[in-house]
């Protein structure tokens, strides 16, 4: 009877690994199929002369300026985690940081990973080259993580309402956007309160997985992760309000800041768009790397041509933006992939 259960268990968990296997390939051909769509939708009638018009009003003084206003996002970005860490005593420094953030961009940029993987490589540059334990380093890039989406969160909610201002989508687009807006906002903030109150809402849900898939040594090392993980990352909350408050605040003043930089990219191609315009381009465009595609590749094309030909402006506007921010973040990658395999593979 016991060699008959366990065959039957046995049997599952080789079907299960068998499923799991063979719905890879179908789901990342779906991901990888939507590029070109999107692609072929966004570029199909640009007239490229005008976007080498647009491109090249740029000169040295309006790059040297956006890679200023880029700086100061980035600073900005790395200014949470710095606060988080030397706030329990582990007082990286502010260039190491910057290196690894580097790093997790470049990760999360060029792979189908945009919502974990940049996170995993900061924690894993933490612990190679800090004396940090892997909960602390892990509570502190999660809560760093869970402050950003609060702060995008929040802008998109606000870029969504312009949207809904400026009358560029029906009613029945609209509403949705709204609940899809309420809902990513309700993800961050709702974890945020949970773990104020002592709740671990990560460790809860793994520990209801069916036990065919949580008996492996694997499985259990995690559970034994994430619940310390939590469990600082609720002391934490409980702890040090006002330093959960500050980086709330430096995530909203990132947005604020990458608003002002959209604009003045705007302003150098020779387009001009009012406040709640800007907001709503730059909600579009990361309304597009919430998608699983690398970079939002060709989502966020799509979505710029959409809100700028809504607003009255040609594709190749659009277009012209949508050039200049892939560079701005192929540099950033770049160095992030430079710096990150250095990191990763020496002792540097």
């Amino acid at each position: 009877m016991r060699e008959s259960e366990a065959s039957k268990e046995s049997r599952n968990r080789r079907v299960t690994r068998n499923l799991t296997r063979a719905l890879r390939i179908p789901l990342r051909l779906i991901v990888w199929l939507a590029v070109p769509i999107f692609l072929w939708w966004a570029l199909r009638k640009v007239p490229w002369e005008e976007v080498g018009l647009a491109l090249s009003r740029l000169g040295p003084s309006q790059i040297a300026i956006l890679i200023l206003v880029n700086a100061v996002v980035v600073v900005i970005f790395n200014g949470r985690l710095w606060l988080i860490l030397r706030s329990q005593a582990y007082p990286v420094p502010f260039s190491t940081l910057v290196q690894y953030w580097l790093a997790g961009f470049a990760v999360s940029y060029f792979t189908p990973a945009a919502q974990l993987g940049g996170g995993s490589m900061q924690i894993y540059l933490l612990q190679k080259h800090n004396p940090i334990p892997l909960p602390t380093a892990t509570a502190s890039v999660v809560l760093s993580k869970v402050l950003e989406r609060a702060g995008r969160a929040t802008f998109l909610l606000i870029g969504i309402l312009s949207l809904i201002q400026l009358h560029l989508f029906s009613d029945l687009a609209n509403k949705f956007i709204s609940v899809m807006a309420l809902g990513i906002l309700a993800l961050p903030v709702g974890y945020l309160a949970a773990a104020r109150s002592g709740r671990r809402p990560l460790f809860s849900i793994l520990r209801r997985v069916p036990a065919i898939l949580a008996r492996g040594q694997g499985y259990r090392r995690l559970l034994k992760v994430v619940g310390e993980t939590e469990l600082q990352v609720s002391a934490f909350c409980r702890n040090k309000p006002r330093v959960v408050a500050i980086g709330l605040g430096l995530s909203l003043l990132s947005w604020a800041v990458i608003s002002l930089e959209t604009w003045l990219a705007l302003s150098f191609l020779g387009f001009s768009f009012r406040t709640l315009e800007v907001l709503a381009i730059v909600t579009a465009g990361q309304i597009a790397f919430l998608t699983p595609l690398p970079a939002g590749l060709g989502a966020m094309e799509a979505s710029l041509v959409a809100v700028f030909v809504a607003l009255g402006h040609s594709s190749a506007d659009a277009v012209s933006l949508a050039i200049l921010m892939r560079a701005r973040d192929l540099v950033i990658g770049g160095l992030g992939l430079w710096r990150g395999g250095l990191m990763a593979f020496l002792k540097v």
